[in-house]
C-alpha cells in the first residue's frame, strides 16, 4: 500500500488522480470515469485497446476489455490467453506512468505500492504453435 508523507495510506482520490495523470501522460482517452472505476482506450494507427481500471486507496487493477482484431487477443487451446506484445507494452507503460504520478503527488511520498496489473500472460505464439 502507498503511504502519504504523514504515514497514512494514500486516499482513493490521490490514487484516482494518479491514474488520470498516467492515462494523460501515455495518451490514453478516458471513456468513463466513476468512483472506483475508469474505462480508457489507447489508439495507435489501426490498433486499439480498451481497459477497465478499478481502484481503492490500496492500489489499482488494470483489466483487458477489448482490443482491435489486429492485436489478436484470443484463447489458444494450448497456450491459454494470447495477445500481441504491443498490448502488454501499453499496459506496462501505463502502470509505470501511474506509479510515477503517485510518486510525484504534491506533499506525498510513496514507500511501497500494492499494484496489480492484469495482462494477458503471453504474446502471440511463434509460427508453428498450433
Amino acid at each position: 500500500m502507498g503511504f502519504a508523507s504523514d504515514g497514512r495510506p494514500h486516499s482513493t482520490g490521490t490514487i484516482a488522480a494518479a491514474i488520470r495523470r498516467g492515462l494523460l501522460t501515455k495518451k490514453w482517452n478516458v471513456l468513463a470515469d466513476q468512483p472506483g472505476l475508469i474505462h480508457a482506450r489507447v489508439d495507435a494507427g489501426e490498433h486499439y485497446a480498451v481497459v477497465r481500471i478499478t481502484y481503492t486507496a490500496g492500489g489499482w487493477l488494470i483489466e483487458h476489455v477489448d482490443t482491435s482484431p489486429s492485436l489478436r487477443y484470443e484463447e489458444h487451446r494450448r497456450h491459454g490467453t494470447i495477445v500481441h506484445r504491443r498490448y502488454n507494452g501499453w499496459v506496462r507503460r501505463l502502470d509505470a506512468a501511474i506509479r510515477e504520478a503517485l510518486l510525484s503527488s504534491p506533499n506525498e511520498v510513496m514507500t511501497t505500492t500494492t499494484t496489480t496489473v492484469v495482462e494477458t500472460p503471453a504474446s502471440v505464439p511463434a509460427p508453428g504453435w498450433e
